[in-house]
This record gives C-alpha cells, structure tokens and sequence, in this order.
C-alpha cells in the first residue's frame, strides 16, 4: 500500500526524507482533519460555524505547511548529530526503536524495512509535529477569536489537536499491528 503513495522514493539509495514523502497523505488527511476540529472548537468556543470553519481551515493549511517543516528540521538536526548519517543494524527490537525514533526525519535506505519503517517514523514525528503544530494553531487562532479568553482558545486547540493527532497516531499503530508491516517488527 505504501509504494502506492510514494513509488519512486521508496526505492531511492538516498534514503527517504519525510518532508518530500509525507505532504500527499497530508493533504489528504487535511479535509478531515478540518471537519473533526472544527466540531471541537464550535462546541467549546461557542461561535458561528462559517467563522470557525474558515479558521481552522486557515490555522491548519499554515501549520501544515510550516509546521511540519519546522518539525522535520529540528528532527533532522537532532538525527544528524546523533546519528552522523550513519546506518544501524536492524537486528533487535531496541535497534528498531532507536532508528524508528532517531532517524525519523530522514530515513536511511533500510532495504527490506521500510514497509514498517515508514509508519513507525511517522508516529515519531507526530510528537514534535504536534507541539509545532499547537503552537503555530493556538498563536493564530488568538488572532480570529480575539474576544475569548486566550485560555479558552489554547485549551481547545490542546484538546481538537489531541483529536485529530490521536486519530492519525491510531491509524499509524493499526499499521504496525495489523498491516503487513507488523511481520518484519518481530
């Protein structure tokens, strides 16, 4: 299913870098996203639903776009100055956690892994995507509901990020557990 979504970098001696493999299933992922949190946010903000939906819409596309990169970098400067660049064996459970984890940002042309890799590098970078991600939300969406309380608002995107991020995170262990991937784990 994954060569279906990036055929060509799956086979790429450079490795596969997460900022060029992942902005399609993003924007796929975007709509939904936007409906699920647009329901969190009219019911705990209480506002017109044209004026949540356009920001949510707005806040979302501008931490997706940004974000994620953001995210990705710092992931990459941290697996750089870990990793050097350098490829690990793959034979325990903990040596799989370590690349999975450290290397996410960019992985290195594990052949034969990348089938499991590839989900579990995602569920890795969702941590620092998320707190990119209600960082960037929270700030912006102060801006288009300047009459609530900021704690209101910073509440409510903790609470439809942890949604939509929890969903994505949901998808990403059925995968592991009960994709084809979840054999090459053991």
């Amino acid at each position: 299913m994954l060569t279906l979504i990036i055929p060509d970098i799956l086979l790429a001696d450079a490795g596969l870098p997460m900022f060029l493999a992942l902005p399609g299933p993003l924007s796929v992922a975007l709509l939904p996203i936007i409906l699920v949190e647009s329901v969190v946010y009219s019911l705990l903000l209480r506002q017109r639903w044209r004026a949540i939906l356009s920001a949510v819409a707005i806040t979302n596309i501008v931490s997706t776009a940004i974000g994620f990169v953001i995210a990705a970098v710092l992931m990459l400067i941290v697996e750089f100055a870990v990793t050097g660049g350098r490829m690990y064996e793959l034979n325990t459970w903990q040596e799989k956690l370590f690349v999975a984890v450290v290397q996410a940002a960019w992985l290195p042309p594990y052949e034969g892994h990348l089938q499991w890799l590839f989900p579990a590098a995602c569920l890795s970078l969702l941590v620092p995507t998320y707190l990119v991600t209600i960082f960037i939300e929270g700030r912006l969406l102060q801006e288009f509901f300047s009459t609530i309380s900021p704690r209101q608002v910073w509440r409510a995107c903790w609470l439809a990020n942890s949604i939509s991020y929890g969903a994505i995170a949901a998808g990403l262990v059925w995968m592991l557990m009960y994709g084809s991937v979840s054999s090459a784990l053991r």
